[in-house]
């Protein structure tokens, strides 16, 4: 803690300290399934929702998530997304659907994901287990894309 905090100007920490009290005041709602089907749990966000709306839904872990109509993998990914995007645009909230892919492995039915993503953001460490990688926007509709560098030490992340 008192490395970090040398890091930072006291204008920083001011900056981070109002951010901190902007989200402290945000409602926070986790609801897990053990076994998550996706047209139970968006019933179950419409519910939420309409008691209190939100900004910003994330939903992970799109690998442990089913389809009851799907049969394939490939259908399943996209069913899931139509269902996240139905939701995002009746509600005018954003979706953020998570997924660690495989390039090699996981090519045929991530393809799904990324059509219909509006955004695509890939983080890649340059070896297993290494402490420098690449976070690259990939693919946005509606904004820039690029690739920024990331270092990480055991105890700060920095991006340069």
């Amino acid at each position: 803690y008192e490395r970090f905090e040398e890091q930072l100007s006291e204008m920083r920490w001011r900056e981070l300290y109002n951010a901190m009290a902007v989200i402290e005041q945000q409602p926070l709602r986790v609801m897990f399934e053990s076994a998550p089907e996706i047209t139970r749990i968006m019933a179950t966000l419409e519910a939420e929702y309409s008691v209190a709306p939100a900004q910003l839904v994330v939903v992970d872990y799109l690998q442990r998530l089913t389809h009851k109509a799907a049969e394939t993998k490939e259908r399943e990914v996209s069913y899931i997304g139509n269902e996240c995007k139905s939701f995002a645009v009746k509600h005018r909230c954003h979706v953020m659907l998570l997924s660690q892919v495989n390039d090699a492995g996981d090519a045929r039915w991530s393809k799904e994901v990324e059509d219909a993503a509006d955004v695509v953001i890939r983080v890649k460490k340059d070896t297993a287990g290494a402490s420098r990688g690449t976070i690259a926007v990939e693919k946005h509709r509606n904004g820039k894309m690029g690739v920024c560098e990331f270092a990480w030490d055991g105890t700060n992340q920095t991006f340069v």
